[in-house]
């Protein structure tokens, strides 16, 4: 499971956290999740033994480029946490259009599909709904000097290109036991309360913070291992 998270302004941490151990295997402090630094992190821990056999993240750009350098033929789990957050934010709580409120009610499914019957049926719903939208989705809009113009239902466009872009990803938990579905281990099990523990301490200066972390991180998750 790989994830990075912010802490303020000042720098990113990225945990590779190992599913099945329950532990960090490797954490680097950057500025963000880059390509490289990643490529070099997974080149590391390979040479130390560590036997990737599937990975789960958000689906960011970085870290895909980084397992498709170092493991290119592991599953890649997309977190469906973060997809179905991300397109009910796009369609906010209250569509104004059909075609938004019947897609809201597709995606608040997402997280919901534990057995291939139901992933079957929420492709299918999916499939039928840009289906029957597809020439409501091309409606533009033209801009007040008629020059200009711009799809008139953007945010749902953006959904769909979204879910599009997913879906060759977003289901290999099903086929793979123990790939977890989603990265809420870190968000919500590891991340929060570190950043819980920072604001306790918010008097500690930038420059020994990492430092901290660092210590802090040590001593719940790795002395015992």
């Amino acid at each position: 499971m790989i994830d990075g998270t912010r802490f303020e302004h000042d720098y990113c941490v990225v945990f590779y956290w190992d599913i099945i151990l329950n532990k960090p295997q490797y954490i680097r402090f950057s500025t963000g999740e880059i390509g490289e630094e990643i490529i070099c992190d997974l080149e590391h821990l390979k040479t130390k033994g560590v036997n990737c056999l599937g990975a789960v993240s958000d689906g960011g750009k970085s870290i895909l480029f980084g397992l498709n350098a170092v493991y290119g033929d592991i599953p890649k789990q997309r977190c469906l946490v973060h997809i179905q957050r991300q397109t009910l934010a796009w369609l906010t709580q209250r569509p104004k259009t059909e075609a938004g409120i019947y897609l809201r009610e597709i995606c608040k499914c997402i997280n919901k599909i534990n057995v291939k019957k139901e992933q079957d049926k929420w492709i299918k719903a999916f499939c039928l709904w840009n289906k029957t939208y597809t020439a409501f989705l091309k409606e533009k809009t033209i801009g007040p000097n008629g020059k200009h113009w711009w799809y008139t239902h953007r945010n749902l466009r953006r959904v769909r290109r979204h879910i599009l872009n997913a879906i060759p990803s977003m289901f290999f938990y099903l086929d793979y036991p123990g790939l977890p579905k989603d990265t809420n281990k870190l968000e919500g099990g590891i991340f929060s309360p570190l950043k819980d523990h920072c604001r306790t301490h918010r008097g500690i200066t930038k420059e020994r913070r990492a430092n901290f972390l660092i210590w802090h991180i040590y001593f719940r998750y790795l002395e015992k291992g």
